[in-house]
C-alpha cells in the first residue's frame, strides 16, 4: 500500500476493522489515515471533504441507525470478509457520501 488511493480503499474496507492479533485497524494507523486524508483532499472540495470526514467517523465508531445494529457489527466479522461492497450496500445508508466513495474504491482496487 503506497498510494493515497490504496490507503483510502484500505480505510474504507470494513473487514479491516475486525480485531486481529497485533494488527492496527485503519483508523489507528497514522499512515493509512494520512493517505485517506490526502486522497479526499485531492478529490473533493473542502465542504465535501468535511462531510466525508464526518461520515468516516460514523463508520469507524459504528454510529447511526444502521451502523449501530448488532447485525452490522456481526457482519463486519463475516460478510465484510468476503464481500465488503455488499456490506456497504446493506449498511452504508448512514453515510451516503462515504458509501458512494467506498463502493467506487473497493470496486477498483484489490480487496
Amino acid at each position: 500500500m503506497n498510494t493515497p488511493l490504496h490507503m483510502a480503499a484500505h480505510a474504507l474496507n470494513p473487514k479491516w476493522y475486525v480485531p486481529r492479533d497485533k494488527k492496527k485497524t485503519p483508523n489507528n494507523d497514522q499512515e493509512v489515515k494520512d493517505g485517506f486524508m490526502a486522497f479526499i483532499s485531492k478529490v473533493y472540495t473542502s465542504e465535501e471533504s468535511a462531510i466525508i470526514r464526518s461520515q468516516f467517523i460514523q463508520f469507524v465508531r459504528l454510529r447511526g441507525p444502521r451502523f449501530s445494529t448488532q447485525e452490522c457489527k456481526e457482519d463486519r466479522a463475516t460478510l465484510a470478509q468476503i464481500d465488503p461492497i455488499g456490506w456497504w450496500d446493506l449498511y452504508g445508508d448512514d453515510a451516503p457520501h462515504l458509501k458512494q466513495l467506498a463502493v467506487k474504491l473497493l470496486s477498483q482496487v484489490g480487496r
